[in-house]
């Protein structure tokens, strides 16, 4: 694994970059707006992106993931092959043994994970994202026995982090009464507009708000 060099004095958060180059998905959609972002506004955080590279689209994947990157600085995309297993065992190694190493390897001071998939090892300070329990409270969602292994698996690491972001009061609600987890842990951060549909072009709409 590349070895990385965090500058003097910065903090450094390690990301897992799991759904990075995948758009199509909600979490993917909300990781590259949120690093198109945070980077800027924590200058003196260095971001550590980890991103699976899958056997025989290295190149392509390489190659979207910087084109899709924030020109921050302190922005720092990381390539990482993926062990040859099928996808949902490859996931699972990546979530639960890649990641923390690539945390500890990294020296980072905090790992986040931007959705439900917290590692059982915490090797530093441990944020996770839970958009939602559909998984776990929607019968049509619960899955087969695999799923609801893996859904109870993330239940328990959730319950390790350090601290629990979700998007809505609904949903800290539900993490709080259904996982177990200490109110105080769970922060709720809403997620925001695109920026292109936050302007507001119309003046007497803009004037109503700003009155």
């Amino acid at each position: 694994m590349e070895e990385t060099q965090n500058r003097a004095g910065a903090r450094c958060i390690a990301v897992n970059g799991w759904f990075w180059n995948e758009l199509g998905a909600g979490s993917g959609q909300y990781l590259h707006h949120l690093l198109a972002w945070m980077p800027r506004q924590a200058a003196q955080t260095q971001f550590d992106l980890y991103v699976p590279q899958r056997a025989g689209n290295d190149r392509r994947s390489s190659a979207f993931s910087e084109s899709r990157a924030s020109d921050a600085a302190n922005l720092n995309i990381i390539p990482t092959p993926l062990v040859k297993l099928p996808r949902n065992l490859a996931k699972l190694w990546w979530e639960q043994v890649q990641m923390p190493l690539a945390a500890r390897h990294s020296r980072a001071d905090l790992l986040w994970v931007p959705y439900w998939a917290a590692p059982l090892w915490q090797p530093c300070p441990t944020a996770v994202t839970i958009h939602d329990l559909i998984h776990l409270l929607l019968p049509a969602y619960r899955g087969g026995r695999l799923q609801q292994f893996y859904t109870a698996l993330v239940g328990h690491t959730a319950r390790r982090a350090d601290a629990i972001l979700t998007v809505s009061q609904a949903g800290a609600r539900d993490i709080v009464q259904h996982l177990g987890v200490p109110g105080e842990k769970v922060h709720v951060v809403y997620n925001g507009m695109h920026a292109v549909d936050a302007q507001v072009r119309d003046a007497t709409h803009l004037q109503q708000v700003r009155t």
